[in-house]
Protein backbone atom coordinates (compact mmCIF):
# COMPACT_ATOMS: atom_id res chain seq x y z
CA UNK A 1 0.00 0.00 0.00
CA UNK A 2 1.56 3.82 -1.16
CA UNK A 3 1.19 6.14 1.41
CA UNK A 4 1.09 9.84 0.41
CA UNK A 5 1.41 13.27 1.92
CA UNK A 6 -0.68 16.08 1.77
CA UNK A 7 -0.72 19.60 3.02
CA UNK A 8 -3.60 21.13 3.60
CA UNK A 9 -3.18 25.13 4.06
CA UNK A 10 -6.22 28.22 4.53
CA UNK A 11 -5.28 31.32 2.81
CA UNK A 12 -3.54 34.09 4.58
CA UNK A 13 -5.84 36.30 6.04
CA UNK A 14 -7.98 38.22 3.56
CA UNK A 15 -9.12 42.20 3.76
CA UNK A 16 -12.16 43.48 2.41
CA UNK A 17 -13.92 44.01 -1.43
CA UNK A 18 -16.96 43.29 -3.12
CA UNK A 19 -17.83 40.38 -2.93
CA UNK A 20 -15.92 37.43 -0.92
CA UNK A 21 -14.30 35.82 -4.26
CA UNK A 22 -12.39 38.78 -4.76
CA UNK A 23 -11.07 39.52 -1.64
CA UNK A 24 -7.10 40.02 -0.95
CA UNK A 25 -4.44 39.50 1.33
CA UNK A 26 -3.91 41.79 4.05
CA UNK A 27 -0.43 42.51 4.98
CA UNK A 28 -0.64 40.36 8.16
CA UNK A 29 -2.08 37.35 5.29
CA UNK A 30 1.20 38.26 3.40
CA UNK A 31 3.50 37.59 6.69
CA UNK A 32 1.10 34.66 7.38
CA UNK A 33 2.36 33.01 4.35
CA UNK A 34 5.63 34.16 4.01
CA UNK A 35 6.20 32.08 8.07
CA UNK A 36 4.15 28.97 6.75
CA UNK A 37 6.21 28.86 3.71
CA UNK A 38 9.40 29.26 4.97
CA UNK A 39 8.45 26.45 7.83
CA UNK A 40 7.93 24.03 4.63
CA UNK A 41 11.19 24.42 3.26
CA UNK A 42 12.88 24.14 6.67
CA UNK A 43 10.85 20.59 7.07
CA UNK A 44 11.56 20.00 3.46
CA UNK A 45 7.55 20.25 2.56
CA UNK A 46 8.14 20.30 -1.22
CA UNK A 47 4.70 19.60 -3.31
CA UNK A 48 4.65 18.36 -6.47
CA UNK A 49 1.11 19.44 -7.18
CA UNK A 50 -0.49 22.52 -6.17
CA UNK A 51 -4.56 22.69 -5.96
CA UNK A 52 -6.07 26.02 -5.79
CA UNK A 53 -9.33 27.65 -5.02
CA UNK A 54 -10.07 30.31 -7.43
CA UNK A 55 -10.46 32.44 -5.16
CA UNK A 56 -8.35 35.84 -5.57
CA UNK A 57 -6.82 35.40 -1.78
CA UNK A 58 -5.83 31.62 -2.43
CA UNK A 59 -4.36 32.54 -5.82
CA UNK A 60 -2.27 35.46 -4.06
CA UNK A 61 -1.31 32.45 -1.11
CA UNK A 62 -0.36 30.15 -3.89
CA UNK A 63 2.02 32.90 -5.95
CA UNK A 64 3.79 34.15 -2.55
CA UNK A 65 3.96 30.13 -1.49
CA UNK A 66 5.60 29.45 -4.93
CA UNK A 67 8.24 32.18 -4.77
CA UNK A 68 9.41 30.76 -1.13
CA UNK A 69 8.82 27.07 -2.01
CA UNK A 70 10.82 27.13 -5.47
CA UNK A 71 9.24 24.02 -6.94
CA UNK A 72 10.49 22.20 -9.71
CA UNK A 73 9.90 23.91 -13.35
CA UNK A 74 7.97 20.70 -13.69
CA UNK A 75 5.70 21.44 -10.87
CA UNK A 76 1.96 21.80 -11.89
CA UNK A 77 -0.59 24.44 -10.30
CA UNK A 78 -3.91 24.21 -10.67
CA UNK A 79 -6.50 26.75 -9.96
CA UNK A 80 -9.99 24.93 -9.55
CA UNK A 81 -13.36 26.42 -8.90
CA UNK A 82 -14.61 23.48 -7.21
CA UNK A 83 -12.49 24.63 -4.14
CA UNK A 84 -14.07 27.87 -3.47
CA UNK A 85 -17.09 26.92 -1.19
CA UNK A 86 -15.47 24.24 -0.74
CA UNK A 87 -16.95 20.72 1.39
CA UNK A 88 -15.00 17.49 2.20
CA UNK A 89 -16.42 16.31 -0.65
CA UNK A 90 -15.24 18.64 -3.36
CA UNK A 91 -12.07 18.33 -1.82
CA UNK A 92 -11.83 14.82 -1.88
CA UNK A 93 -13.08 14.40 -5.42
CA UNK A 94 -9.98 17.27 -6.42
CA UNK A 95 -7.51 15.11 -5.16
CA UNK A 96 -9.29 11.78 -6.32
CA UNK A 97 -8.61 13.05 -9.81
CA UNK A 98 -4.88 13.76 -8.86
CA UNK A 99 -4.39 10.48 -6.79
CA UNK A 100 -1.16 9.44 -8.01
CA UNK A 101 0.15 12.35 -7.53
CA UNK A 102 2.27 12.24 -3.92
CA UNK A 103 2.72 15.54 -2.23
CA UNK A 104 -0.45 17.41 -2.91
CA UNK A 105 -0.73 21.09 -1.70
CA UNK A 106 -4.26 21.64 -1.67
CA UNK A 107 -4.92 26.08 -0.63
CA UNK A 108 -8.49 26.20 0.31
CA UNK A 109 -11.33 27.72 2.58
CA UNK A 110 -12.97 26.77 5.71
CA UNK A 111 -15.17 25.20 7.14
CA UNK A 112 -14.34 22.63 4.54
CA UNK A 113 -10.64 21.94 5.01
CA UNK A 114 -11.65 21.60 9.13
CA UNK A 115 -14.12 19.19 7.99
CA UNK A 116 -12.07 17.53 5.48
CA UNK A 117 -9.11 16.98 8.26
CA UNK A 118 -11.43 15.63 11.13
CA UNK A 119 -13.13 12.67 8.06
CA UNK A 120 -9.75 11.78 6.54
CA UNK A 121 -8.81 11.02 10.38
CA UNK A 122 -11.73 8.97 10.74
CA UNK A 123 -13.71 11.76 13.15
CA UNK A 124 -17.45 12.71 12.46
CA UNK A 125 -16.92 16.57 12.81
CA UNK A 126 -20.86 16.22 12.86
CA UNK A 127 -20.82 14.86 16.41
CA UNK A 128 -18.08 16.59 17.99
CA UNK A 129 -15.75 19.68 17.08
CA UNK A 130 -13.07 19.71 14.76
CA UNK A 131 -10.07 17.68 14.45
CA UNK A 132 -7.83 20.45 13.29
CA UNK A 133 -9.20 24.00 13.60
CA UNK A 134 -7.35 26.03 10.15
CA UNK A 135 -6.98 29.54 11.27
CA UNK A 136 -5.61 31.85 8.10
CA UNK A 137 -2.35 30.67 6.80
CA UNK A 138 -2.67 27.18 8.90
CA UNK A 139 -1.24 23.86 7.57
CA UNK A 140 -1.80 20.63 8.53
CA UNK A 141 0.36 17.96 7.17
CA UNK A 142 -1.63 14.71 6.53
CA UNK A 143 -0.28 10.91 5.44
CA UNK A 144 -2.78 9.10 4.09
CA UNK A 145 -3.62 5.38 2.09
CA UNK A 146 -5.37 5.17 -0.90
CA UNK A 147 -7.80 2.39 -0.74
CA UNK A 148 -9.23 0.53 -3.77
CA UNK A 149 -7.58 3.60 -5.45
CA UNK A 150 -9.48 5.89 -2.97
CA UNK A 151 -9.68 8.40 -0.26
CA UNK A 152 -11.49 7.55 2.11
CA UNK A 153 -13.02 7.98 5.84
CA UNK A 154 -10.31 7.13 8.63
CA UNK A 155 -7.49 6.38 5.93
CA UNK A 156 -5.20 9.57 7.33
CA UNK A 157 -3.68 10.74 10.14
CA UNK A 158 -1.78 13.55 11.18
CA UNK A 159 2.15 14.05 10.52
CA UNK A 160 2.85 18.06 11.70
CA UNK A 161 0.85 21.24 11.54
CA UNK A 162 1.52 25.00 12.07
CA UNK A 163 -0.82 27.84 13.27
CA UNK A 164 1.81 30.94 11.91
Amino acid sequence: MSLYRLFLMRHGEAGWAKDDFSRPLTVSGRRQIKISGNWMVEKSYIPSLTLCSSSARTRETQSILRRILTVASDHQAITMDSLYDSTRDSIRDALFSKSSSSDILLIGHNPGLDDFVSWMCGVDSSSVDALFNFNTGSICVLQYALENNAITFGSGHILDSLHP
